[in-house]
């Protein structure tokens, strides 16, 4: 039996093996709550528990499932600060809901979900329907709470991301002992709005649902010392979260003095009619065809299982992060170990991983193309028009590898470098792009923005120019200045002090998809096969470890899992949904 399950705001499919239709729909509730919304989706745990009280943030949250059985979630909230914003306030109380699974089908079968009764009836079920997760408050007058036995109650340990709001951590289930099942003395008694909210768990999460909220206060952040402008009132003041910049120049301005240089052309595909046309076919190629493993040749996407830190695996297509696909061109001057292989060049390999959790044996780069070609080519002649003029920029290269990155579903990418600089401020001799040279991003779909912010070491600087905001809309061309990653004194922040921008992109609304066309000139050279773009592994790289095994394990189940094919036929209707609304081709 499979079904559809509406919970926060999102539809995630589940297969039930014959021993979960023995379960009740209690137990089901129960085993869907510990062992499937901790894992399918790392943000749906946390934003359920959001919408059950959306005033706080609570150490202890008791959940009854109507036959009997409940559970303790005791969560251990991220400290992590978040410019602009500030946490809700945290809470040593708990709240008590009851929850239950509910089909959406009419007549009887309505009357067989019942939390006592079990999951496979005499009278059948469809093979496929759709079932939302309903939450209640207990104890209100409208929803007396279910009661539960003691020996019947669990304790999910929830630990939230540091790095990444929202997500889970690490979790971690055992049997209620008496210790970790005891509730604090207070009780979160939430408003009517509150309930309301806790009531329809299968609504999105509407905005002023976040567990974050814009701050008023200024930031305590590192704060540089004020430019004369700024002490005249002619800058803006520290309360502004950001400047919308939308950097457009005809060529390099080679007066700046530390202040963001990254650009963004949001008239490229004007200029070059063909570029569009050519990147459409290159996304066709991997939407429009069903999604299949790295050591599968042909069209599609790639998929590839991840597990961080020991957590359990996810896939690629499901991960918080962007979606990310990997093309390169051959080095030709380059002689292969054999007819199977080619030498071609490749971003991301310098630490051992093409992405952060993937394993090596799930990590492909495919053959450059014609379409991707057409692409690069006006890419390099908007590097020498608007470049030619910077010296701290190599305009004299030719892209050679190329990175598809997807946004949707709320996907994102925290601050982050895409070079590596050593403790002295040094370009690092892994690092896989050339040095002095611009990370190219073309853009294709719904507009997002890219965010900057100046670090000194690991804290934020305070300071007007410090932080900027680009929009990166349908057509353009974002061009990634080297300097603005390196570690190097500026002068308008007057601090005497090496500095460095990071920068990071909090994605889409859940039904749009921003894609982006990154192109870099790469120096790093890894053996391929053929055909699928497979890394070629030495002995030592392809050893097992309890890591591979487990990310095999899930690309097989996933695999055989007939939610894969609801997968891929939910990004091809997204990915045909903006090409409509972008492209007129």
């Amino acid at each position: 039996m499979e079904i559809n399950l509406h919970a926060a705001g999102t539809t995630l499919p589940i297969i039930l093996t014959p021993e979960k239709c023995t379960l009740t729909w209690g137990e089901l509730c129960q085993d869907v709550v510990h062992n499937f919304l901790t894992v399918a989706d790392p943000r749906a745990i946390f934003k359920i528990l959001t919408e059950i009280c959306p005033t706080e943030r609570l150490t202890h949250y008791q959940i009854r499932y109507g036959d009997g059985n409940a559970s303790i979630i005791r969560v251990d909230w991220s400290s992590t600060d978040i410019t602009g914003f500030v946490p809700l306030p945290l809470s040593l109380a708990c709240i008590d809901v009851n929850m239950v699974l509910r089909p959406q089908v009419d007549g009887p079968l309505q009357n067989l979900a019942k939390p006592h009764l079990p999951v496979q009836p005499v009278v059948s079920f469809p093979a496929s329907f759709h079932v939302d997760l309903c939450i209640s408050v207990a104890s209100s007058s409208a929803e007396p709470p279910f009661p539960y036995e003691k020996d019947r109650m669990s304790v999910l340990y929830l630990k939230e991301h540091e790095s990444f709001s929202g997500c889970v951590d690490r979790y971690e289930i055992m049997a209620a002992d008496g210790y970790h099942d005891l509730l604090p003395n207070a009780t979160c008694v939430p408003q009517v709005s509150c309930v309301d909210a806790a009531v329809s768990a299968d609504t999105p999460v509407a905005a002023g649902k976040k567990r974050k909220t814009p701050s008023t206060a200024a930031p305590v952040e590192l704060k540089a010392q004020r430019s004369d402008k700024e002490e005249e009132g002619t800058c803006k003041s520290d309360n502004n979260d950001y400047e919308i910049m939308e950097k457009s120049v005809d060529k390099y301005d080679t007066s700046n003095k530390g202040e963001l240089k990254s650009i963004v052309d949001p008239s490229f595909s004007r200029k070059y009619p063909g570029v569009m046309e050519a990147a459409f076919r290159v996304l066709d190629y991997l939407y429009l065809h069903p999604s299949h493993a790295p050591w599968v040749e042909g069209a599609g996407l790639l998929l590839a299982a991840e597990s961080c830190y020991g957590n359990e695996a996810i896939m690629n297509l499901h991960r918080p992060h962007y979606l990310r696909q990997s093309f390169s061109k051959t080095d030709l001057s380059a002689i292969p170990a054999d007819e199977n292989t080619r030498e071609c060049f490749v971003y991301g390999v310098g630490y051992g991983s093409s992405t952060f959790g993937t394993v090596a044996e799930q990590v492909a780069y495919r053959e450059w193309t014609a379409e991707m070609q057409i692409i690069a080519d006006a890419i390099e002649k908007e590097l020498v028009h608007k470049f030619s003029a910077d010296p701290s920029v190599d305009v004299n290269v030719h892209l050679n590898e190329l990175e598809v990155i997807s946004f949707y579903d709320w996907k994102k990418i925290t601050f982050h470098r895409d070079q590596s600089y050593s403790a002295e401020g040094k370009f690092c001799s892994n690092n896989c792009q050339k040095q002095h040279t611009c990370t190219c991003i073309f853009v294709v779909g719904d507009e997002r923005i890219l965010e900057f912010q100046l670090f000194w070491g690991k804290q934020k600087v305070s300071h007007p120019e410090a932080l900027k905001k680009i929009t990166l809309s349908h057509g353009a061309l974002f061009f990634l200045h080297p300097e603005d990653e390196e570690d190097v004194m500026r002068q308008i922040f007057e601090m005497n002090e090496r500095t460095h921008f990071k920068h990071r992109n909090n994605g889409v609304k859940g039904g749009l998809l921003s894609i982006g066309l990154v192109f870099r000139a790469c120096v790093q050279r890894r053996s391929v096969y053929k055909g699928t773009g497979q890394l070629v592994l030495t002995s030592k790289n392809s050893k097992s470890t309890k890591t591979k095994r487990k990310c095999e394990r899930k690309m097989k189940e996933y695999e055989q899992c007939w939610s894969k094919r609801n997968m891929d036929e939910y990004l091809k209707d997204k990915y045909l949904s903006m090409k409509q609304r972008h492209h007129r081709g």
